[in-house]
């Protein structure tokens, strides 16, 4: 489903993109900019953050005053980037705030890409998961500057009935030479379906949503040689067969959240959803049907936060 979103108007409101620099967050970030909508964007490469700004001043209309297009510089896989950045744009913002706040950056793991950084995690727990409780928290609950939304477009529906909580980072999996994209994505559906379930009972007034995207033509997909032959091969046959682009899936979180049709589907009651790349709801992880999973996985990730 691609839904019809040529009337929708997103005049007057500001939006935030992390990882808005290429992939599905550029195809949120224009889309967002040609509905007429303020656009803020996070990402590491300055030069090609400040050429994405360029192509969303060419993509939006011509207002006065002027649309403002800024860009935000963080290294997003360091928890201390991750704050820095937060308290910029939180002050940035203002009283005005923040509308809708989206994260797009990170990609599929990479079974060779398992070495800790300088806060013992690696890059695809630090950057898919990590990441998005930081900002998410800071700009919520420390630095409240979000007043609509929150919407991480990562994996969702993908959980399973069983989870570790003595091995949240998965070093089992490491160590074992069984880490893999198949294996990583339970681990990860379910820290960020228990992250937005927590944040949106201490949010009352702010919708959160998981979204899985599917198959979509990112340089992750595109390009997959890091992956071992099997994923290659399957990643090669998506892109030709299954993958939508980043224009066309960028339809769907713009749907659920600025398009009144979509509003209807999500419902106005503000608390955690999880949808799938054809916008229909799916349940959330299984293993947060305990409360104990749910609770320990909150308390691990706020113990990644500064102190």
């Amino acid at each position: 489903m691609v839904p019809d979103n040529t009337s929708v108007s997103t005049r007057g409101q500001r939006v935030v993109v992390v990882g808005a620099t290429g992939g599905i967050g550029l195809g949120v970030a224009l889309q967002f900019a040609k509905t007429g909508a303020e656009v803020w964007i996070v990402g590491r490469n300055s030069k090609t953050g400040h050429e994405v700004i360029e192509k969303l001043k060419q993509a939006a209309p011509v207002t006065t005053p002027a649309l403002e297009f800024r860009f935000f510089q963080a290294d997003c896989g360091l928890v201390k980037e991750n704050v820095r950045v937060a308290h910029e744009l939180a002050d940035a913002a203002g009283e005005a705030g923040i509308d809708h706040l989206f994260f797009t950056h990170g990609g599929p793991a990479i079974p060779t890409d398992i070495a800790p950084n300088e806060d013992g995690l690696d890059s695809h727990f630090a950057v898919m998961v990590v990441s998005r409780f930081v900002l998410a928290h800071h700009l919520t609950i420390v630095r409240p500057t979000v007043k609509r939304s929150v919407v991480s477009i990562a994996v969702a529906g993908h959980g399973k009935a069983t989870f570790d909580l003595n091995d949240i980072t998965l070093e089992a999996l490491k160590k074992s030479g069984g880490y893999s994209v198949l294996n990583v994505t339970p681990r990860d559906c379910t820290v960020l379906d228990a992250v937005a379930l927590e944040l949106a009972e201490r949010n009352p007034s702010i919708r959160f949503m998981n979204l899985h995207p599917g198959f979509v033509r990112t340089p992750a997909l595109e390009n997959p040689s890091a992956h071992p032959l099997l994923y290659r091969i399957a990643f090669k046959l998506a892109n030709l067969f299954l993958a939508t682009t980043i224009e066309e899936y960028a339809q769907i979180p713009f749907y659920l959240v600025a398009n009144p049709e979509g509003q209807k589907l999500v419902g106005m009651e503000a608390k955690s959803t999880h949808w799938d790349n054809a916008a229909n709801p799916v349940p959330e992880a299984p293993a947060l049907k305990s409360p104990g999973t749910r609770k320990a996985i909150w308390e691990f990730m706020v113990g990644l936060l500064p102190q």
